[in-house]
Formats: structure tokens, C-alpha cells, sequence
């Protein structure tokens, strides 16, 4: 995939997933996906804010408000906060960040929500069987969703998938 452009989500087409094969939950990706009514996806570093990134969907090219996930108040965060990351669009323009690193959700946790704290945007961290993923990793591996403060989005435990018809211990909105 382009790290410059927007990728397409075609249902069942993943071909720039393909080498993910033998560590990848087709199942879970996909649900993913079609709960949350993802558009596109991209793996581009952006150069502008993260919530403005989330707003917007582009960057507007400015290095001068270069401050991406993995940098908190002038600080260098774990490089593993940024492992297997994407963002995913919505029809609205609007995006979510999502990263799949290799570090416990105890660990991720109170790092990602400061950051969401300081910069105005919403985030959870989940375990490791709520990543796509290498999701067997379990206890090595975390889900990070990061959104706008009024986005919910739906992510699932690749042990069980379910619906959130059925139950909300399983399922972790954001």
C-alpha cells in the first residue's frame, strides 16, 4: 500500500494484507470494517496534528504542527505505540487511528490516555484478542483505537466474534 494515499476497503480484497497471512484474523479485519462503515484505509504518517488528521482526513502539509502519535509532549514514546498502525476512514472524511503494537494493554494504557487526554481525542486500548493482528499473542500484542471524542467505534474479541446485540462483555466500543 502507499504510505501517500488512501486505500480503497473492498470487502473480502485485501490484497495489501496478504503478507500478514499466517499472523492475520481475515474474520475479525473485515468485521471491523463493515461495523464501523470504513470507507478506506492508510498507513501514511501524517504531518499535521492527529485530531486534525481525524478531522479531515489529509494532511495540510505543514511541518511546523508536525505531532504524530508517537510523540507526546515533546517526548518520545515507545516506538512499539506505533507498530501495525492505520488509519481508517469514514464516509464523512472524518478517521480513526488504530495501532497493533507488540506491548501489553497495561502498559500502552496510561501512556495512550495521556496523550488523548492532552490533545482532545478519545482512545481506548484493549488486549491482545481484540487485535486482527496477531491475535494469538494475547498478552504481547494490544488493540490502541484512537478517535474524535464523539466517534464510537466497535471493535471485537477475536476469540468469540460476536454482535453487540448479544452481549457488551465482549465487545469494546470506543
Amino acid at each position: 500500500m502507499k504510505t501517500s494515499s488512501w486505500t480503497k476497503l473492498n470487502k473480502g480484497k485485501y490484497d495489501w494484507l496478504y503478507y500478514h497471512k499466517g499472523v492475520f484474523d481475515f474474520e475479525l479485519f473485515e468485521k471491523f470494517v463493515n461495523d464501523n462503515l470504513f470507507i478506506a484505509v492508510s498507513n501514511k504518517r501524517t504531518t499535521t496534528t492527529l485530531k486534525w488528521f481525524l478531522e479531515n482526513g489529509k494532511d495540510v502539509g505543514n511541518p511546523n504542527v508536525y505531532d504524530r502519535l508517537t510523540k507526546c509532549d515533546g517526548d518520545q514514546l515507545d516506538y512499539p505505540l506505533a507498530d501495525h498502525d492505520y488509519y481508517f476512514k469514514y464516509p464523512t472524511g472524518e478517521c480513526v487511528y488504530v495501532a497493533q503494537p507488540y506491548v501489553s494493554k497495561e502498559i500502552a494504557e496510561p501512556i495512550v490516555k495521556a496523550y488523548a487526554e492532552k490533545h482532545g481525542v478519545r482512545a481506548e486500548v484493549y488486549g491482545g484478542s481484540f487485535a486482527w493482528y496477531n491475535p494469538n499473542a494475547k498478552d504481547d500484542i494490544c488493540l490502541i483505537v484512537i478517535s474524535l471524542p464523539n466517534r464510537k467505534v466497535k471493535v471485537y474479541n477475536a476469540s468469540n466474534i460476536i454482535t453487540p446485540e448479544k452481549t457488551n462483555d465482549k465487545m469494546g466500543v470506543v
